[in-house]
């Protein structure tokens, strides 16, 4: 018994810090689309493709690719942004039939 006790604790302390990063980057995701409804899709992804190119160019990605990396950043920054709207939806909907 005491040895099941230990590996159920074990198995927590290693699951914790997941369950707590998994939890911040869904809440980074959904406060990322919320802003994106403020300053404006189009602006939003354009912002966060030009950031994501500067640290791949800082981190040595070769120059010469760079509109067809920022070209696939702001698709995927669109997903991303859409992908926080669809959580936030989830979350939404979760938190109104916890109420209700």
């Amino acid at each position: 018994m005491v040895r099941i006790a230990r590996f159920i604790l074990i198995g927590i302390r290693f699951i914790i810090p997941w369950v707590i990063r998994v939890v911040g980057f869904t809440a980074r995701l959904v406060a990322m689309s919320v802003v994106s409804l403020w300053v404006g899709v189009p602006t939003a992804v354009r912002r966060i493709a030009n950031q994501w190119v500067g640290n791949a160019v800082t981190a040595g990605f070769p120059t010469e690719y760079d509109s067809f990396l920022y070209r696939t950043l702001c698709v995927v920054a669109f997903l991303v942004i859409l992908a926080g709207w669809i959580i936030g939806a989830f979350i939404t909907v979760w938190l109104v039939h916890l109420i209700f």
